[in-house]
């Protein structure tokens, strides 16, 4: 046992004499000395000698079974039952009669020193007393092996158990070392076991998990052995910083999918997994996925956004994505201030959402838009006629549009090529918008498509095609897509009205359609996704199916994904389509005129059409409701 007052901080007690570097059974050690008993039996003493406790006597240089040390002192038991002590134990009186014979065990700890006789007793003295004192029979009758320190004693019984004297100091032995002890050690503040190494063996591996994207997965496996040390691989690879017992994956993303297995060890040996676990994690509805270059913070999808989003929207080097419960969340380059923290004002309640080169826009519940980002060429500076009444808002490169609920559209930020003037026909009978680069495109009620903007001072002739039966459109920078009614999509460059080459792919049972910089994105019912460049080239998709709303451009792509239960809008003639996929044949579509409207949720008159793989019903443009939600019965 070590003073923790010595003043002997350095007494040559590390330096090991060569008689103790071979053929030693036993140790033990004090403040500044140590012993080292020998297979012949001899006792070697090193280090401070201030008490003359590395003098070794006569006696215990020869027959020595068992040494121990306190913190000033040394004691050892001869072959005969004897013991011998030397250095100094503030004992008055020397050796005590009852340690001279039948001694079989023994112990020392800061100035006393403990003997257990042959007939079972044990006994004490020391620490400035002249008394012996006999200890309970109850604790140390059946002691097989003994360690002390100032203020108490770690005894190990015959049937191997571990107990304290006093006993209010059991509840710290930790639970691995109550089993079969080899030796032990105590000091003044801690002890030490040492317990046999026990083979492992693996009884129970995880078994294959297939979930969604945004569950929780916990791997768990059991073993026999001690002591027992884990480590998870995923796909062979060691898995940093797991080595419990079980693997936590936490509410997991698509990226962790895999094949898991865990090893055991200890010096004995190592087992592993006798099969791997395999991970599927499928996209859940709602969830964002990101593909191409991932760099700039684009491929860090915020865990808000791995469920439960409508909505999705891109800019230059930023995204962002709406949730239903109406929040928003953004991520990726912030290339101007302000670009990545969305304003209080749009943390909730929001509708619609858009993003243009370096801004973004939000429409309330409220009708009122927000814009945040770049705040140059007034983008900041949203007009009245767009703080009341909006239902949807669109962002171009440097300029920005809103679609009031009277049918009008209201334009503002750069207007040096026009796009922010609003044209006479776009002015009334309006029913969706879009922005992008320098150009603007409106949607008519009668089914006809308005584009103006770069540098035309009225609205540019269109297609034919593009003059009727039109239900949704995207404007890019250099061409124009639009969505017709029978599914299938028309495109045309800037300036012309001769339609482009499309894909074979986009010719019918297409749901949703978007252009950014020179690539088109169409997305069909079976919610594949098909991508294309202005040079017809067909662009590399992510391999995932399920897609609701995606868009890509030359370096990189931002998906939505569905499920059977998402619900659609389409814009048509007179008011707007909600669709969902026949799948879901036991859903009932509900409105009701704001989010939080429990209880004033009311079904939605009339009986759906079948339209390819899609359900279908129309919802007048004077309905009261804002909001619309499938319910599934219990």
């Amino acid at each position: 046992g070590a003073d923790p007052k010595s003043p002997l901080p350095n007494s040559g007690e590390a330096l090991v004499p060569a008689e103790a570097k071979q053929g030693v059974v036993a140790l033990a050690t004090g403040d500044s000395h140590s012993l080292a008993l020998r297979s012949d039996g001899s006792v070697v003493a090193w280090g401070s000698n201030l008490y003359g406790q590395t003098n070794v006597p006569a006696a215990a240089k020869s027959g020595v079974v068992a040494i121990a040390s306190g913190t000033y002192h040394a004691v050892a038991l001869r072959s005969d039952g004897s013991v011998v002590i030397w250095g100094t134990t503030s004992f008055k009186g020397g050796i005590p009669e009852i340690a001279r014979t039948e001694v079989q065990g023994i112990a020392a700890g800061g100035g006393h020193t403990i003997v257990q006789k042959r007939d079972g007793s044990s006994w004490a003295w020391g620490e400035d007393s002249s008394s012996v004192i006999r200890l309970s029979d109850a604790l140390y009758g059946s002691a097989a092996a003994m360690a002390t320190t100032y203020d108490f004693t770690l005894i190990q019984r015959a049937d191997r158990s571990l107990v304290f004297e006093p006993d209010s100091l059991d509840a710290s032995i930790p639970a691995l070392g109550r089993r079969e002890v080899i030796a032990m050690a105590v000091t003044l503040r801690s002890g030490l076991l040492v317990v046999p190494v026990v083979p492992p063996t693996l009884t129970t591996s995880p078994g294959n998990r297939a979930v969604y994207a945004g569950q929780t997965v916990l791997l768990e496996s059991a073993a026999t052995g001690f002591p027992l040390n884990f480590q998870w691989f995923r796909d062979g690879v060691p898995i940093p910083g797991a080595t419990k017992q079980s693997l936590d994956l936490g509410v997991v993303r698509p990226e962790q999918a895999g094949a898991y297995t865990v090893s055991v060890s200890n010096a004995a040996g190592v087992v592993s997994s006798p099969a791997p676990s395999r991970v599927e994690i499928h996209p859940s509805a709602g969830t964002v996925i990101t593909w191409g270059d991932l760099s700039e913070g684009w491929g860090s999808v915020p865990d808000e956004a791995r469920s439960g989003v409508v909505a999705i929207a891109s800019g230059f080097q930023h995204a962002l994505a709406l949730r239903a419960d109406g929040t928003v969340v953004t991520w990726g380059k912030a290339v101007v201030p302000g670009l990545l923290s969305v304003p209080i004002e749009a943390r909730s309640r929001i509708t619609r959402i858009s993003a243009g080169g370096y801004h973004s826009l939000a429409v309330s519940s409220t009708g009122s838009v927000i814009a945040w980002g770049d705040t140059n060429k007034g983008l900041a500076k949203v007009p009245a006629t767009a703080l009341t009444g909006v239902v949807d808002a669109k962002a171009g490169a440097n300029h920005s549009i809103a679609l009031r609920a009277d049918g009008s559209v209201v334009g503002w930020g750069d207007n040096s090529q026009r796009q922010a003037s609003i044209p006479p026909e776009a002015l009334s009978d309006v029913v969706a918008i879009s922005a992008e680069g320098s150009r603007s495109v409106a949607l008519r009620s009668d089914g006809s498509v308005i584009v103006w903007g770069w540098s035309e001072s009225a609205p540019t002739a269109v297609p034919t095609a593009a003059t009727r039966d039109v239900v949704a459109v995207a404007a890019g920078t250099y061409n124009t897509l639009a969505l017709k009614r029978d599914g299938s999509v028309i495109s045309w460059l800037a300036g012309e009205t001769t339609l482009s080459r499309i894909p074979a792919g986009v010719t019918n049972d297409v749901v949703a359609i978007s252009v950014s910089g020179d690539t088109a994105v169409a997305v069909k019912r079976s919610g594949d996704l098909v991508a294309w460049s202005l040079g017809f080239q067909s662009l590399p998709s992510p391999g995932t199916k399920g897609f609701v709303a995606a868009t890509e451009n030359s370096l990189h792509g931002l998906g939505l994904l569905g499920s059977p239960f998402t619900l659609r809008t389409e814009p048509f003639a007179g008011g707007i389509a909600m669709t969902w996929s026949t799948n879901a044949s036991r859903v009932r579509l509900q409105a009701a005129p704001a989010l939080n409207s429990d209880g004033l949720w009311n079904e939605v008159p009339g009986v759906p059409e079948i339209r390819g793989a899609q359900f279908i019903l129309p919802v007048p443009a004077n309905a009261a409701a804002e909001f619309f939600r499938l319910l599934q019965p219990d």
